[in-house]
């Protein structure tokens, strides 16, 4: 599952790692395995900074055992760099960009790194977790300028998760074979009118040399 780690911790502090933790490691005082408690079933961490790799990781947790007395807490790490390499992949047009938003608008991937955990505002100013939220729910898109570039957005909700995708699609690389059409249809309309005019000039011109030998007859 392209998971960076995968691991057990038990409720009385045993654990069982894919690579070994430090002498004395607690994962019982993690955040992460005090949310899988809390809640009771499968649950998707916030963003946080992993122990072992000071990585920004996101963990998929679930405890495991009788309900309101787990045994144990399973879970599996993402690394936000393994994340984002899968969401800048995304490209529908050459002129295109992904990004991936928590469930509070911040950003968890993006072709800029430094963007990370960011409120989405910080790609446009333009944009909020309301209007990402709005287009998750009801589709369709809206029009942005993101680096003094014209974007058609869209978003999707990623189900299970409270993550919202995003993707940005230069306006001028999408509608450019619409408008060569209309280039073409305009130039096809501009000759049809010459030619109208050149039929109608000729028309007039032989009615006229016909009046012209009437009148000389």
């Amino acid at each position: 599952g392209a998971f960076d780690d995968t691991y057990f911790v038990y409720a009385d502090k045993r654990n069982i790692f894919s690579h070994p933790m430090p002498e004395g490691y607690d994962g019982t005082a993690r955040p992460w395995y005090k949310q899988a408690v809390q809640t009771g079933g499968p649950a998707l961490t916030p963003a946080y900074v992993d122990a072992s790799t000071g990585k920004l990781t996101i963990s998929f947790v679930e405890p495991v055992g009788p309900a309101g007395q787990p045994t144990a807490v399973v879970g599996s790490d993402m690394h936000l760099d393994t994340v984002t390499r899968k969401v800048t992949a995304i490209h529908p047009i050459p002129k295109s960009f992904a990004f991936l938003l928590d469930g509070d608008g911040n950003i968890l991937s993006h072709a800029k790194a430094e963007l990370a955990l960011k409120p989405v505002s910080a790609i446009a100013p333009s944009l909020d977790p309301a209007l990402i939220r709005r287009l998750a729910d009801q589709g369709g898109r809206t029009d942005v300028e993101i680096d003094g570039a014209g974007q058609m957005l869209y978003a999707a909700k990623v189900e299970g998760t409270p993550w919202v995708l995003a993707i940005a699609i230069d306006s001028a690389q999408a509608t450019q074979s619409v408008r060569a059409l209309l280039q073409v249809a305009a130039l096809i309309t501009a000759l049809c009118v010459l030619v109208a005019v050149g039929l109608v000039t000729v028309a007039v011109s032989r009615q006229l040399r016909r009046l012209a030998l009437v009148r000389d007859a």
